[in-house]
């Protein structure tokens, strides 16, 4: 999962965020770490890991009725550009049945 960057998050944004019709706007959020820990216990190293996890918010808005999804991505491309299109094409399908927001704000 290293491969989580600028370009990566772009990949999946050039993929995901393009408007399409019934569909106003299409917002992705990233959020990802790589983080290195060391545990001990009684002077001795007990545990040395490593973790990398990153997770998507996708939010599809139309008008005012706006819905998102959590989504835990691999880290690949290919791979989490599937799942998330999925991920939106499924949101467009339950957007019509929600009621309006009049409180939306957008950026």
């Amino acid at each position: 999962m290293s491969a989580v960057s600028r370009a990566y998050f772009d990949a999946l944004a050039d993929g995901l965020c393009t408007a399409f019709a019934g569909v106003d706007r299409v917002m992705l959020l990233l959020r990802a770490e790589s983080s290195q820990f060391i545990r001990f216990n009684g002077g001795r190293v007990r545990q040395a890991t490593q973790v990398e996890q990153a997770m998507a918010t996708l939010t599809v808005v139309r008008g005012t009725r706006h819905i998102e999804a959590r989504v835990t991505l691999a880290g690949r491309v290919d791979a989490d550009l599937v799942t998330l299109s999925q991920e939106r094409d499924m949101l467009v399908t339950l957007l019509p049945e929600l009621p309006e927001d009049p409180h939306l704000l957008l950026p």
